[in-house]
């Protein structure tokens, strides 16, 4: 926890370092906690806002807590790619105090859970792999089979991937260990961040190898290998919290655009152009392999969108903003 608050501390020195520009109007602010996905939402916005509407932007690399702290004091400005139930109590409390505001849902019908590649369950013949786990359907079959799962350093558990401790998953998911009672059986390894949890995984499935992780949907990873989501009970409120343990399902994920409140008022037609923002699941999904198939440049990826979807993003410009979308497409043309 020290380690955590003493990184939260140097993040929030380095949110200051800009929140004057912010509060000055010169500089519009995104969150780049590093998701791939986030990166990719923060360059298309930001592509149309710095070229349409003709103002600075910045994105700004931070963790995702210091984010939303630095969110709700207004040193950044919008969040394009916030699932609230992930953080829920900071979200309500934003939300009810005034200082954070959704603008829109940015898309829908996203997952995220625990999952182990198919083969472990239903073998890959072509790859010559055999099931290991045919009876693993759920969280609670896990503690069946966590020997195929062994942790190369504690040999006496199972190794469960888990995000960084300063993603809000972590500490559901370690929450939903001990509630199902899986902490006896397996231990939880903190990755460095989405890069090296995505590694890991991809290390084990190239080698056939079985492996218990935690992610979600949509992502490029789940469009490109066949993995399993386990089943856990039906997602129910009253045991969405720390003292119950998180132990159901997570909610179908919502993602919202949301910003700061002073933000909004500050700069009302750039928010407006942000109340329309929307995608869809596909679209996400087809942006990241864009992405994973060109070096994870987001800014080559914002551009590709904005090129092939032309009447899905003009919508998000409202009428009176035309010259808007003029500006926006002379500079996709000139490669700007």
């Amino acid at each position: 926890m020290k380690l955590i608050r003493t990184c939260i501390g140097l993040m929030l020195v380095l949110l200051c370092c800009v929140s004057a520009f912010a509060a000055s109007g010169e500089l519009i602010t995104f969150a780049d906690y590093g998701w791939d996905l986030v990166r990719f939402h923060d360059r298309v916005a930001g592509f149309i806002i710095e070229n349409g509407y003709e103002k600075k932007v910045e994105q700004l690399f931070v963790e995702h807590i210091a984010g939303l702290v630095g969110l709700e004091k207004g040193d950044i400005d919008i969040y394009m790619d916030l699932w609230p139930n992930n953080c829920k109590e900071w979200w309500d409390k934003a939300r009810d105090s005034g200082t954070v505001v959704k603008l829109s849902v940015n898309y829908d019908g996203g997952s995220q859970g625990w999952y182990v590649p198919t083969y472990v369950v239903k073998g890959d013949p072509e790859r010559g792999i055999e099931p290991v786990a045919p009876g693993l359907r759920s969280v609670q079959d896990l503690a069946k089979y966590w020997e195929i799962f062994r942790d190369p350093e504690v040999k006496n558990k199972g190794r469960f991937l888990n995000g960084p401790p300063s993603w809000m998953a972590y500490g559901v998911n370690m929450a939903k260990l001990q509630a199902y009672g899986l902490d006896r059986y397996f231990v939880s390894f903190p990755t460095g961040g989405t890069t090296v949890l995505i590694g890991e995984v991809v290390s084990n499935y190239k080698k056939g190898k079985p492996v218990l992780f935690y992610f979600w949907d949509p992502t490029w990873l789940m469009g490109l290998y066949d993995f399993t989501l386990l089943e856990e009970p039906p997602f129910d409120m009253d045991l969405w919290n720390k003292e119950r343990g998180y132990a159901c399902e997570w909610v179908k994920g919502t993602s919202f655009v949301v910003a700061n409140s002073s933000f909004v008022k500050k700069e009302p037609e750039v928010s407006s152009f942000l109340s329309n923002y929307s995608t869809t699941l596909d679209q996400n999904r087809t942006a990241l392999l864009f992405i994973h198939d060109n070096d994870s440049d987001a800014d080559l990826a914002a551009r590709w969108f904005l090129k092939n979807n032309r009447d899905h993003w003009h919508k998000w410009i409202p009428a009176e903003h035309a010259a808007v979308i003029e500006r926006v497409e002379d500079a996709l043309e000139s490669g700007k």
